[in-house]
């Protein structure tokens, strides 16, 4: 029987920190030379907004894997690894779906085939070897309330039902989307809704406030390079629709709420944390 120690287990790390690597370097390539995605990227993306989005969305994966990385306790990427199976099993479905649309014969798209097609399958191995190093929850342990756990758990769900929804039927949100909307890029939109989506539904199961922790501020500043990557790219904007307005209410909406719930648990657990980092320390 392994020891319970949350230790990261090289099969886990080790993956991870090739997928950082590859989402930083790919994430900055898309957010700051979206333009560029016909010599950079596995495929060309337009408009230069949706290249936006899918680079903050890697950068944001990026700063929760290195974040987590370096804190180096497992049961910090339990919930994460849930939400990226997800996705990268719907990146795998929406490459063979628009096998035409990538740039074949290239060493990106061989890249980006390869790590679709070998993610999902890493998870699961990872998930299931590390997962027996959790501890579980200690009873002194901060622990996020139920009633809390059980909204987050109602967004995820929602956030799951618009991925599959945009991923099922990319056309239908097309004359909705705030900017142009292929059905790849729907698709794709749609797989990382499932990202948050996932990972809300695990946190019914996941009381433990330190698994949320260290993905909060992560998820503001995803959020903040959403809306300053949309404020750079205001003309690809459909201002005749609503939903344009409803992007960035939600995305002004998300980072103040998402802060507001990291600063609001820091200050209530601020003894339990100062107490369990001495106690590394000393340990140390």
């Amino acid at each position: 029987m392994p020891p319970r120690d949350d230790k990261i287990l090289p099969i886990t790390r080790w993956p991870l920190a090739f997928l950082g690597l590859l989402s930083t370097i790919f994430g900055s390539i898309l957010y700051f030379m979206p333009n560029s995605t016909a010599t950079l990227f596995a495929w060309t993306i337009t408009p230069a907004m949706s290249a936006v989005f899918v680079g903050a969305s890697y950068l944001f994966g990026a700063l929760v894997i290195w974040h987590s990385l370096w804190l180096g306790r497992w049961h910090l990427f339990r919930v994460a690894l849930v939400g990226t199976w997800a996705f990268s099993t719907a990146m795998l479905i929406a490459t063979i779906l628009h096998w035409d649309r990538f740039h074949h014969g290239t060493i990106l798209f061989y890249g980006w085939f390869a790590v679709y097609v070998v993610t999902p399958f890493v998870i699961l191995i990872a998930y299931w070897q590390n997962q027996k190093r959790d501890p579980g929850v200690s009873p002194d342990e901060p622990q996020i309330p139920r009633s809390v756990r059980l909204v987050m758990t109602v967004v995820g769900g929602l956030l799951t039902l618009l991925g599959l929804a945009m991923f099922i039927n990319p056309a239908a949100f097309q004359p909705y989307w705030p900017w142009m909307l292929t059905p790849l890029m729907g698709r794709v939109f749609g797989g990382w809704f499932l990202l948050p989506g996932a990972a809300g539904l695990m946190s019914y199961i996941e009381p433990r406030w330190s698994s949320f922790r260290p993905v909060l501020p992560d998820a503001a500043i995803w959020q903040a390079l959403l809306l300053v990557g949309s404020l750079m790219h205001l003309s690809d904007f459909d201002f005749n629709r609503p939903s344009v307005w409803v992007w960035f209410g939600a995305l002004v909406g998300g980072i103040l709420l998402t802060l507001g719930i990291y600063i609001y648990y820091e200050r209530r657990f601020s003894g339990y944390t100062k107490s369990s980092a001495g106690e590394r320390a000393i340990a140390g």
